[in-house]
This record gives C-alpha cells, structure tokens and sequence, in this order.
C-alpha cells in the first residue's frame, strides 16, 4: 500500500495543477495583455534641445483606449530635458504637447509610435513647428 501512495503522489500533484492552471486560463482570457516590445506598443522617451516645463502626452494605448500622461521634463545629459512614460504603452498616431521654458510657449507634435518595435522603448524628438 506504501509503493501505491508513492506512486500516486506525483500524479495527485500533476491533476492538481492542470485543474489550477485550467482555471486560471478560463478566467485570464477576459484580461488585457500588457504589452511587451516589438508586440503592441511601446513606452516612449520625448527629448528636446530646449528646456521643457509641462509635457502631456495623447494617444492609444496597447489596449486601444485614448489616454493621457503628464508629466514635467527632466534634465538629460543628451538632450536639455526628456520624459519617460514609465509603465504607459502607446501606439499609433500620438500628440505630444509641451511648454518651452525658453520661449514661454506652448507646442503641440503630432507624432507616430510604431506598434511593432524592436525595443521596450520609442524615441521621439520635440520640433518647434506648430503652436
């Protein structure tokens, strides 16, 4: 009877499993995925040459809802300041809105975020071109 437990043991523990893992996968299929690089979307890392006070950020995320991220430009040993929106993935067409400390003035970029990206990280460059 001994030799039986043992050898049922690791079958016990092997039933126990699939059944838990069944019901996990029944109840993640009605989850968001989050994203991961090069899948759908990336974080993105705003640099520009001038000092940037505000910076809000407009767009689709990995889950395909609208939404919106602020934040306040960092000194960047590259660039004068960046953002990085830790955490928030983007994708597709994105508005990028940002005050110039310099200047004392609002800019808006329309920017485009690759869905399929080699990296956890889009690089975008300010520009000055529309007010």
């Amino acid at each position: 009877m001994r030799i039986l437990r043992k050898g049922l043991r690791p079958l016990l523990i092997a039933c126990f499993l699939a059944v838990m893992f069944s019901i996990g996968a029944a109840i993640l299929p009605g989850q968001q995925p989050v994203a991961k690089a090069g899948i759908n979307g990336s974080q993105i890392l705003f640099s520009c040459h001038s000092p940037m006070g505000r910076v809000i950020i407009k767009g689709e995320n990995q889950h395909g809802n609208n939404v919106t991220w602020q934040g306040e430009g960092q000194p960047s040993e590259v660039y004068v300041s960046q953002v990085f929106t830790q955490g928030w993935w983007w994708k597709g067409w994105v508005v990028i809105d940002w005050y110039d400390k310099n200047v004392g003035k609002w800019y808006s970029n329309n920017l485009y975020v690759e869905p399929v990206w080699s990296d956890d990280t889009f690089y975008l460059g300010c520009s000055h071109g529309s007010v």
